[in-house]
This record gives C-alpha cells, structure tokens and sequence, in this order.
C-alpha cells in the first residue's frame, strides 16, 4: 500500500489508473488464453476404474512374482486397494 500511495505522489493519480489499467488487461489477456481449448468432460466413476485397473494390474504382477506364504498379504493389499 505504502508503494502505491508513493506512485500515487510521484506520478500523480492519472498515472496510477493507467497502471491498473495495464494490470488488468495483463491479466485479461493471460485468462483468456486458452479459448481454442475445448473442455473433456471427465467423470469420476470413470477415473476410479482407471485407477482400480492401474492397482490391479501391478498387484497381479506381484503375484505372479511373490512366494506362496505372502499371498495372504497381497490378498490384504488387493482389498485395502479395493476400499479406495
């Protein structure tokens, strides 16, 4: 605040308005950027099923890959998985 009340002394009030002016439309420009861009429509069912085949998968690799004791510890993880 101090900053603007000393551009405000030196410049004059004129000069203050330009300068937000300049800001805006700065900023206006930045916002309005991505227009061309159109929007996907995503649902959230659909990224928890990707995320569910992403965990499953990598849980079925360390299945095929884990000795017969530690199945009941990746049977513990598939489910706390499923809980997500």
């Amino acid at each position: 605040m101090s900053k603007l009340r000393c551009y405000e002394r030196n410049y004059g009030r004129e000069k203050l308005l330009q300068l937000v002016r300049i800001g805006r439309e700065e900023r206006k420009l930045e916002a309005t950027g991505t227009e061309g861009i159109s929007v996907k429509e995503i649902r959230l069912r659909d990224v928890l099923k990707e995320h569910y085949d992403a965990s499953k998968k990598y849980i079925d690799g360390l299945h095929a890959s884990i000795p017969g004791e530690t199945v009941k510890k990746t049977f513990s993880i598939r489910n706390h998985l499923r809980l997500l």
